[in-house]
């Protein structure tokens, strides 16, 4: 049930968004913005609010092509990602934010703090596809592994997963002992797949083996078995919280039915 989720915004996501070749209003040197004039970012703004959806989307697309240098545009495309009624633009403002990359960090981390749901997991999503350049989203993103809402909760979970280095895995390392349970979770269910800190991440993991639900124990034995891989052959056999843990459970129980 972690890092999987079925919302409609994360399922259109993956499915990207039709290149558009109509050309309407936006002129054909804002359309081809491989320019450097600086103007560029602040005048595709202006078509960012044109009343023609084709517009509008052809707008992120120039976006886009600008990549970090459409800093200036970061929290107009969130606005249309999160508001424009047309469906393509929408989409269109989410591929864009994904393009500009670490400018466009800080407005996300705010919308991680929105009343809604929607806007948070749009948030934790595009963070997670920026990869490894929505580092600096880090601590937010262990914070949103405690969201009520469980689909925002396993967005936040697979952002950190593939943000991974240093600032996600000291983020999450310090989450291990969080007083909900569920953030102990995945943040070591995290850890074990990425393979950092396995003497941290174990003694959360042991518990599980226990569990009642079995998709949890199978989940619980196939990160300790990541953990397990990070220790030399003799190193495994001398560690009594992890070798000990494995003998003192009936593994085939962790199956899932």
């Amino acid at each position: 049930m972690f890092l999987r989720y079925e919302a409609i915004a994360l399922t259109v996501l993956a499915l990207g968004w039709r290149e558009l070749t109509a050309r309407a209003d936006v002129p054909s040197h804002v359309q081809n913005s491989s320019s450097q004039d600086s103007t560029l970012p602040q005048e595709l703004i202006q078509h960012l609010k044109s009343p023609d959806a084709a517009a509008r989307k052809r707008a992120c697309g120039a976006q886009g092509r600008l990549g970090p240098r459409a800093a200036p545009a970061a929290e107009a495309l969130l606005t249309l990602a999160l508001h424009d009624t047309d469906f393509d633009a929408r989409m269109a403002a989410m591929e864009a934010l994904v393009a500009v990359g670490s400018p466009a960090v800080p407005p996300l981390v705010q919308t991680l703090k929105a009343k809604d749901k929607l806007p948070r997991l749009l948030a934790a999503t595009v963070l997670g596809r920026m990869r490894f350049r929505a580092r600096a989203a880090a601590i937010p993103l262990t914070e949103a592994l405690g969201d009520s809402e469980i689909d925002v909760s396993n967005a936040a979970a697979n952002a950190l997963l593939k943000i991974r280095g240093k600032a996600a895995t000291t983020a999450l390392a310090g989450r291990l002992q969080d007083p909900k349970f569920i953030v102990q979770f995945q943040a070591a269910h995290i850890l074990a797949q990425i393979g950092c800190r396995p003497a941290e991440v174990i003694p959360v993991l042991e518990p599980l083996l226990g569990e009642d639900n079995a998709f949890g124990r199978a989940t619980a034995a196939e990160d300790l078995g990541n953990c397990a891989s990070q220790y030399p052959c003799n190193e495994v056999n001398s560690q009594n919280s992890l070798a000990g843990m494995i003998r003192g459970h009936e593994l085939p129980s962790a199956q899932v039915d």
